[in-house]
């Protein structure tokens, strides 16, 4: 059984305490397409990746900012779960059909 999607949407936003401020951080500016499609579903490889701008950032800013991440796995149905689902919706409208008379 497969327990996630590997197609994923990722955002990464950082928040410099200090100053109050809240920005996107832009992947394709930092990562390679590649890394950016390995790392949207890995859990392991985004902490990484969290903790190795934050610490970039400190550097250059002087300032550790607060790393937020969102990562998106839009819902994919597969051609058998669709035939279920509409055999399902048929089984539905026929029991309510059966019920209103």
């Amino acid at each position: 059984m497969k327990l996630r999607d590997k197609q994923c949407d990722i955002f990464v936003f950082m928040f410099t305490p200090k100053t109050q401020q809240l920005g996107w951080i832009p992947l394709d500016q930092v990562l390679h397409y590649y890394q950016i499609k390995k790392m949207e579903s890995r859990p392991d490889m985004i902490a990484q990746f969290t903790n190795w701008i934050a610490d970039y950032i400190q550097g250059i800013e002087g300032e550790r900012p607060e790393i937020y991440v969102h990562v998106h796995a839009p819902p994919r149905f597969s051609s058998l779960s669709l035939s279920r689902l509409s055999t399902a919706h048929q089984l539905a409208s026929c029991l309510s059909l059966s019920l209103s008379l």
